[in-house]
Parts: C-alpha cells; sequence; structure tokens
C-alpha cells in the first residue's frame, strides 16, 4: 500500500505534464495561425463571401511574394467595415502585386504607374471593380501586413435560388456554421431569365 501512493503521484505528475503541454502548444498555434472569414466579393473568383481562411501570422514578411494572398489591416477605412469594431482595425484579404522597389499600374491607363516604396507594399483584390484597395488607399506599409493566407479551409457552401415577383433572381450562399457567429448569409440579384 505504501508503494502504491509514489506511483499514484507519479501518474497524476505525468498527465499534468501532458496537459500543460497540450495547453502551452494550442497557446502557441493560436498565437502564429488565425481564421479569417471573407466578408465581401473583393476577392472573387479566388475567394468567396463566407470562406474561411487559415493564416500564417509569425513573421509574414518572411514569406512575402508577388502574387501571395495576404492579410492586411487599413486602419483609415475602418469605418467602412461593418464588421469590426472601433477599437478593431479593419482586416482585408488581398493579393500581393508589387513589393518594395517595384514599379505597378494603378489604374486602366498604361501610364497611371506607381514605384512600390521601401518597405511598403501594394495589393488588390482580384475582383478589381469591387474591391478597395491599394489603388484607393495607396501602398501599405510593411507593418500592416498582419498574415499569409495558407489555405482556404473546407466547409459545405448551400446555394438557394429564390426568384422574385420582379422577375429578378436571388442567390443566397450559406456556409455551415460551426458556431452562430459564422452564420452569415450574402445575396446576390440576378436578372431572372
Amino acid at each position: 500500500m505504501e508503494g502504491d501512493i509514489p506511483n499514484r503521484v507519479s501518474r497524476w505528475l505525468g498527465v499534468a505534464y501532458w496537459l500543460l503541454l497540450v495547453a502551452a502548444a494550442w497557446l502557441l498555434l493560436r498565437r502564429v495561425l488565425l481564421v479569417v472569414v471573407v466578408e465581401g466579393a473583393s476577392m472573387v473568383p479566388t475567394l468567396h463571401y463566407g470562406d474561411r481562411v487559415l493564416v500564417w501570422r509569425l513573421c509574414p514578411h518572411r514569406w512575402l511574394h508577388r502574387g501571395r494572398n495576404v492579410v492586411v489591416e487599413h486602419e483609415a477605412d475602418r469605418a467602412r467595415a461593418r464588421w469590426s469594431s472601433p477599437q478593431e482595425p479593419a482586416l482585408y484579404v488581398k493579393r500581393v502585386v508589387g513589393l518594395p522597389g517595384d514599379t505597378v499600374h494603378t489604374g486602366n491607363d498604361e501610364t497611371q504607374r506607381l514605384a512600390v516604396p521601401p518597405r511598403h507594399l501594394f495589393v488588390c483584390g482580384d475582383n478589381r471593380p469591387g474591391s478597395r484597395d491599394s489603388r484607393h488607399w495607396g501602398p501599405l506599409p510593411l507593418r500592416s501586413l498582419r498574415g499569409i493566407v495558407l489555405t482556404k479551409l473546407p466547409g459545405k457552401r448551400t446555394v438557394v435560388r429564390t426568384r422574385l415577383p420582379d422577375g429578378t433572381w436571388i442567390r443566397d450562399v450559406r456556409r455551415t456554421a460551426h458556431s452562430p457567429d459564422d452564420d452569415r448569409v450574402f445575396a446576390e440579384r440576378r436578372e431572372y431569365s
């Protein structure tokens, strides 16, 4: 019986050690990885409203290259972003178009060019007509980079089509929700054909 107590204590210490190790790993992953839900149509056709992306937050500037999808913060546009509170900066998923020293086209005209200054980047949405990005804000400082998009997370999307009395179609895109906050709906008007 006396030898049984040290064994129990040893087992409990082993369990406590593994629980502490798992909690530390979970906290580290929460610091390094972020899940962002896409709102809006600025990245269509690559990303749609309701898509979730996994973002790498640790030293994102090291993995930066042209064509990479990134998450950036833009404080001046904070009032326009309905999903962020006044204390939080607005986060945007965009594609890197220009790195420091690059010359980028800022409009439809070939003469509208801009040299990206040092320690800045130029980002645009894939849906150029429907995107607010560096063409409106100007080049963003590297400190506004919040992470690199690693992948789009899987999830089921449900599409519901409804014809309105005026002849237009409403197309609702719903994602399966993991929490009530994730159940968002995006409606798009289409002409009836």
